[in-house]
């Protein structure tokens, strides 16, 4: 086995808040530049890299994340993880690539092991909305101005449509938890959206 199918805890878009004794992945281009000596330094140098991004590449932040595109099959054995925890990923997926990744979630989880999503929720931004601010609307939920398609939201969830989501693709006890409340563990350093988000939970079956 693999050491990463030794590691019992997935983190899914953990982008720059890798934990620790967790698998922590993300697609950004951070994890290739962490890889090539001086690139960071160099990249600073020539303006293309703020200072802040520079110094969590000189804490070797980057180095903790393994790439994971999760358009794709993941490269891990069935039932490798105890527990899988993805913040704010979900709405940057399209609707239509969902069934498959939740597939991959559901294959890579133990018996009993626990998912973990916590995204935007869209009943926050609903209560809110206004017609004379619907361009303000609009640019809160999908964030059309983000560099980057895989920046942007594709889709926004409510308590009623992430726990449906879920159920319908196998996870049961699907419920919703709340800030830091959870049967998923190290949730005082992996939870730290409190603002506008839903935490959800769900079990594959033993």
């Amino acid at each position: 086995m693999s050491k990463s199918c030794q590691t019992r805890k997935l983190h899914i878009g953990c982008f720059d808040c890798p934990i620790d004794g967790w698998l922590n992945t993300d697609i950004t281009p951070h994890i290739r530049i962490s890889q090539i000596p001086f690139l960071a330094a160099v990249l600073f140098r020539l303006g293309k890299m703020d200072a802040k991004r520079f110094n969590q590449h000189r804490s070797g932040i980057f180095k903790k994340v393994h790439y994971l595109d999760l358009m794709k099959p993941f490269p891990y054995e069935t039932g490798s993880f105890n527990c899988v925890f993805s913040s704010h990923v979900f709405e940057h997926i399209p609707h239509g690539r969902m069934p498959g990744l939740l597939r991959e979630v559901f294959r890579v989880l133990s018996p009993g092991g626990v998912m973990r999503v916590s995204v935007p929720d869209l009943s926050f931004f609903v209560k809110h909305y206004t017609p004379e601010l619907a361009d303000v609307f609009v640019e809160g939920v999908f964030e059309i101005s983000q560099a980057g398609n895989k920046n942007r939201h594709h889709w926004m969830y409510s308590e009623h449509t992430l726990i449906e989501l879920l159920s319908r693709n196998g996870f049961v006890n699907v419920r919703r938890c709340d800030f830091r409340q959870g049967s998923c563990p190290d949730l005082d350093k992996l939870d730290n959206r409190p603002e506008h988000s839903l935490f959800v939970e769900g079990s594959k079956p033993l």
